[in-house]
């Protein structure tokens, strides 16, 4: 196993601290799509208790420390954080073990939009939120241990973007709900 370079250290200790059973996922070696600074990065590639019928490369969470950020990776989903490796703790409401935490208690679900095979987009809700920028001929979302998940298609979807051109809006938006 590659050492891990002190920023890696400092988030590994955090993310076990707060999930300690996920310590047995870390990965000795990245995987071959990562690419720039990742030397001494830490991944680790949890399994999701996810429903059977998921496809297998949907399965689990992958986080990362890669390029000197934390990623967090689902399905078709990613997002970043910078997290401060000089601060004692991850105490941060909006840091990287406070997401990890909503995502597993299922108060976070992803939604991700495809054009057939094609990623289109992709967001966190709430379980019952609809996706409100999300377009693409189906749309679905995922939940931890899959209570919420929903399959749409939405091919009277439309996006345009607003008047001052930095937000998209939509008709035929469909309320994603699992329950």
């Amino acid at each position: 196993m590659t050492a891990l370079n002190p920023y890696s250290r400092r988030f590994a200790e955090v993310l076990f601290a707060a999930f300690p059973e996920w310590r047995a996922f870390m990965l000795d070696d990245l995987p071959e799509i990562f690419t720039g600074d990742t030397e001494g990065s830490l991944i680790v590639r949890v399994p999701c208790p996810a429903p059977a019928e998921w496809p297998p490369e949907h399965s689990w969470l992958l986080i990362d420390t890669a390029d000197g950020e934390v990623t967090i990776t689902w399905d078709m989903f990613h997002t970043h954080f910078n997290f401060d490796s000089q601060v004692e703790e991850d105490s941060n409401a909006n840091g990287p073990t406070a997401f990890l935490h909503q995502l597993v208690n299922q108060e976070l679900c992803i939604a991700i939009a495809k054009n057939g095979d094609k990623w289109a987009g992709s967001m966190t809700i709430q379980h019952g939120q609809a996706p409100d920028f999300l377009a693409g001929s189906s749309v679905y979302s995922r939940s931890w241990r899959g209570t919420y998940d929903t399959t749409l298609e939405t091919t009277d979807l439309t996006m345009e973007r607003d008047s001052s051109g930095s937000h998209y809006v939509g008709s035929g938006l469909p309320l994603l709900d699992g329950e």
